[in-house]
């Protein structure tokens, strides 16, 4: 993604046209402007998030849940997180305007994962803690994990295992 390398005011819409192939003319049709691109790959990624929080919601084995839930977090960061940084950063205008969009399908994807361990605390399979601080633990882990992994510029490569993250959140450390 050219916005990712150049940065949104260092990326022309001819670049984005000679990128993708198309005419600027063909941009210009559809999207008056640079921000309106923007704009239309933000609403894909709101999609997407709304699909990663249906897709946790359509299982219902506790542990499979947030096992899948870590999972399809991880690859939706991997592919959409740019996209959200790119907005949040360069155009706060942008972001503020869709943020009440994506709130509910995080707070609804919190509820999913802390739904999750509630069932399985009633089925005994985990111990009986906060359920939506055990969600919100869960998913710092893996955004901060992702996160770490992206500030020491180890890439786009998935470079940790999601096993291990649920290992650690299952498991704990202590021996």
């Amino acid at each position: 993604m050219l916005f990712k390398s150049k940065g949104y005011k260092g990326t022309s819409v001819r670049e984005i046209a000679e990128h993708s192939g198309l005419a600027k003319a063909t941009i210009y049709h559809y999207f008056p402007d640079k921000e309106a691109i923007v704009q239309q790959l933000l609403v894909e990624t709101i999609f997407k998030f709304h699909e990663v929080a249906q897709s946790i919601s359509e299982i219902a084995d506790p542990r499979a849940r947030l096992t899948v839930g870590a999972e399809i977090t991880i690859s939706f960061l991997y592919e959409s997180s740019s996209v959200i940084q790119l907005v949040r950063q360069e155009l706060p205008a942008l972001w503020n305007k869709n943020k009440p969009e994506l709130l509910p399908i995080y707070e609804r994807y919190l509820s999913l994962l802390s739904q999750a361990i509630d069932q399985g605390i009633e089925e005994g399979i985990f111990r009986a803690i906060n359920s939506q601080e055990a969600a919100i633990v869960l998913l710092n882990l893996i955004q901060g994990t992702y996160a770490s992994i992206r500030l020491v510029g180890l890439g786009e490569k998935q470079t940790y295992s999601t096993a291990g993250i649920l290992d650690i959140f299952f498991n704990g450390i202590v021996k």
